[in-house]
């Protein structure tokens, strides 16, 4: 997933994910359709517990101030999601 890709279709514009220093986190810089922000995602770890297995997300909106959380899984090598 690491690079920058086009969006097209219902929404376009283009995406770029990196990794965060250490490798921890998986970043997304949304720009599409006149909106941009940024996701985080990694694997949920609160201070001194043990890593889960769910792979959560929140985006960042910086066109419209808002923040939407996710929960991800992996199949083969596809990352889903569903938003709560």
């Amino acid at each position: 997933m690491v690079g920058t890709w086009e969006i097209s279709g219902d929404a376009e514009g283009r995406v770029t994910y990196d990794w965060t220093e250490g490798d921890f986190f998986l970043f997304q810089h949304v720009d599409l359709g006149g909106t941009s922000g940024l996701v985080v995602i990694g694997h949920l770890q609160l201070y001194g517990e043990e890593l889960s297995a769910d792979i959560r997300s929140r985006y960042y909106g910086f066109s419209e101030g808002v923040t939407f959380d996710c929960t991800h899984e992996i199949v083969g090598d596809t990352l889903t999601g569903a938003g709560h």
